[in-house]
């Protein structure tokens, strides 16, 4: 058989012949006119060795077109009654370019030229479904008309490559029974560049105008109707999409959380006419308005500030403080009282025997909360050091100074997901020990003060824009924590210790800029969280000898309680609108746990790994230590 070549067996009176089934061409041929219907998987075959001048198709070709040689593929059209058709395949012709020089003709078929291009030199194309091109697009003449059934289905032209319409005209027609209607329409899209000049815009009744947007590396051509007669030539600026007022507050209310700020927003917008505004309603907004409900929803959501950051405001605080705070324990339990004189030299910390202390801890921890109506949910990871230093007055008083490093990262999950907030915190920590002999050293007063710097490198992704919004800034917090317990022997070798501690802690965020989202960037104000923590449980801690010295394995069981657990207000401005998004916290109530234990051989040198986790409805932390210290 000839590739290429479809044929089928058919009989005339007593006589087999073969009668081919589509178009093949292996040598030159000036023109091939069809003015009927050519069926076939492959309708037309163009071999390496053929050489076709113009395909005149007044008539349908419909199934696969295959050009194999180098020359272009010309094709003519019909007219305006009775337009040529290409439809049900793919046109390959990835050897030379797809010309349409002349005539009317209705595109229905997928089209590949690899990297050359489809030309409209002169043609009326017919495009009322999307029409995908493996290749580039240019129109230097003709008439690329697109069909237009309802505001969310009409033609359009998908292009892998670079575009170019420099010339003829682009025409918005009703077809199926449709009408045309105010709004904006994406009728060309492309992989790489697209550039429009002396263009001449049409749609019957209405004033037409142009507009490219670009995200994410593809450029779009958006035409926008308003109310008026005649058609504009060439591109001009943008102009308001038809959003109805009031639309996206009930999306807002719908999404929760941070979208019902934004949503309110977002009519404001809808119905501003600042320049900001309208270059948001065709950038934005046009792409917003063609959602789904739940995609609508979603991306109001992911067009709010950040979920990530507010959420956070603890999370570079709390393992550093956490650590300390068991170091002061550790150093307490030292100090004269029913857990004194653990080192077996009899010589409790603050004696002659021992001055002060040299510490450091590596720090390393997870955390996970999950999604609600109020806010989306994240996970995220913490590794950083402490290090730090004691001096024992007497064997009463205690008082320390240290410097934390804190490296974490959070990805945000739900509505948040592809949003990124990773987060460098540096802490100076004082802190001390009291344990009066009036009690019988039986009573700890622990206390801590603090202040740290933030640095935040943040990514907010706006999934329907394939855009992310970067922000880089810094920020400051504040702590003061007191802790207090009594010691209870309930044996020679245990000690339980009821403990109540407060905590409170204040964040500061700078204001900031986001940048590389267009005019979906924002402007986003300075924040402010206050968090007042009580913590109240006990703690049970015992001693016992090993072949490797000393060990003193402890346990904690805490009730946790948020006082502050309103929801985190956050201003920004978007496209010249300020706006108020809210987003929730965790749950105020949760059980702390930690479990922990110190290896003493006596040298003065100690070695201890402790666990501690916090678990809350819908929010748990997990953290690791590994602590060592070394007396003098």
């Amino acid at each position: 058989g000839i590739t290429g070549l479809s044929a089928n067996a058919v009989t005339s009176g007593s006589t087999l012949l073969a009668a081919a089934g589509n178009d093949y061409i292996g040598a030159s041929l000036d023109t091939l006119n069809n003015t009927g219907t050519v069926a076939s998987p492959t309708a037309l075959y163009i071999a390496a060795t053929g050489a076709l001048g113009t395909l005149a198709n007044s008539g349908t070709i419909s199934g696969n077109v295959v050009n194999l040689s180098a020359n272009d593929l010309v094709v003519a059209g019909g007219t305006d009654a009775a337009p040529g058709a290409l439809t049900g395949g793919t046109i390959t012709n990835t050897r030379s370019d797809l010309r349409f020089v002349r005539g009317v003709m209705m595109l229905n078929d997928r089209i590949t030229v690899g990297s050359h291009s489809v030309v409209n030199s002169g043609a009326t194309l017919l495009v009322n479904s999307a029409v995908n091109i493996t290749g580039s697009y240019s129109q230097t003449a003709g008439n690329l008309v697109i069909g237009v059934s309802s505001t969310t289905s009409y033609g359009a032209l998908v292009i892998s490559g670079s575009a170019s319409l420099t010339g003829g005209s682009v025409t918005l027609a009703a077809v199926n029974g449709g009408q045309l209607s105010a709004g904006s329409y994406t009728i060309a899209s492309a992989g790489s560049t697209l550039t429009t000049s002396n263009l001449t815009l049409t749609a019957a009744g209405y004033t037409v105008t142009s507009s490219t947007i670009t995200a994410n590396g593809a450029t779009d051509l958006v035409l926008t109707l308003s109310s008026g007669s005649g058609g504009t030539t060439g591109p001009t600026g943008p102009t308001n999409p038809a959003t109805p007022s009031t639309r996206y507050t009930a999306v807002g209310l719908a999404a929760g959380g941070p979208g019902v700020g934004t949503g309110r927003a977002l009519d404001v917008i809808a119905n501003s006419g600042s320049a900001a505004a309208q270059a948001f309603q065709t950038a934005v907004l046009t792409r917003l308005s063609k959602l789904s409900g739940e995609a609508q929803q979603l991306a109001v959501t992911q067009l709010s500030p950040s979920q990530l950051t507010p959420q956070i405001n603890t999370f570079s605080v709390t393992p550093s403080t956490n650590a300390i705070s068991q170091h002061q324990q550790h150093a307490a339990a030292y100090m004269d009282g029913p857990m004194g004189d653990v080192n077996g030299k009899g010589a409790a910390a603050g004696s002659d025997g021992q001055q002060g202390a040299v510490w450091g801890e590596i720090l390393g921890g997870g955390v996970l909360r999950g999604n609600n109506a109020d806010a989306a949910g994240y996970s995220g990871t913490t590794a950083g050091l402490v290090i730090g230093a004691d001096w024992y007055a007497n064997d009463t008083v205690m008082a320390g100074l240290a410097f934390s490093w804190l490296n974490g990262s959070v990805n945000g999950e739900g509505t948040a997901a592809g949003g990124q907030t990773k987060a460098a915190s540096y802490q100076l920590t004082a802190y001390s020990v009291w344990r009066p002999d009036w009690a019988d050293q039986r009573l700890s007063v622990e206390g801590q003060a603090s202040f740290g710097y933030n640095h935040y490198d943040q990514r907010r992704w706006i999934g329907f824009l394939g855009a992310r919004a970067n922000a880089n800034y810094g920020g400051e917090q504040y702590l003061g924590k007191v802790t207090v317990g009594y010691d209870l022997p309930v044996s020679a070798s245990f000690t339980l210790t009821p403990q109540a501690s407060l905590r409170a802690v204040r964040l500061t965020n700078h204001a900031y800029d986001e940048h590389d989202a267009g005019v979906a960037n924002m402007a986003v104000g300075a924040l402010k969280v206050d968090n007042l923590t009580q913590e109240l449980g006990a703690k049970l801690s015992g001693k016992m000898d090993t072949g490797l010295g000393r060990l003193l394995p402890d346990l904690r069981l805490v009730w946790v309680h948020d006082y502050l657990n309103s929801p985190i207000a956050t201003t920004s401005v978007l496209a010249g609108t300020s706006f108020v998004s809210s987003t929730g916290r965790t749950a105020a109530d949760g059980l702390g746990i930690g479990v922990g234990a110190t290896l003493d051989q006596g040298d003065g040198f100690k070695l201890r790994l402790e666990y501690s986790g916090e678990l809350r409805r819908d929010y748990q932390s997990h953290a690791g230590v590994l602590h060592a210290t070394f007396d003098f």
